[in-house]
């Protein structure tokens, strides 16, 4: 039999169940899931996803709209794009 190591993650509560509660619906557990990233990056001697760095105006968009600052809202799709236009 061959002998396996043993990886430890740390992360957020909230986030390790709602990566599980897909994994689950991809029929997957953690820990196979998990392998198969690591088998991927082996295989592609790579990320299997780009991964890109927000720049400080993406950043300050996401920090507004997580703080709700200077939203639009709109009543339904014909609105939201009336004022995409401008016509508010």
């Amino acid at each position: 039999m061959t002998s396996l190591a043993t990886v430890k993650v740390k992360i957020e509560p909230q986030l390790k169940d709602e990566v599980e509660t897909i994994f689950q619906g991809m029929g997957l557990t953690p820990m196979e899931a998990i392998k198969l990233f690591c088998r991927a990056v082996k295989l592609e001697r790579k990320l299997t996803f780009d991964l890109k760095i927000p720049n400080d105006e993406t950043l300050q968009a996401i920090q507004d709209a997580e703080a709700r600052k200077d939203l639009t809202e709109c009543e339904d799709v014909d609105d939201l794009f009336r004022k995409l236009r401008g016509g508010c």
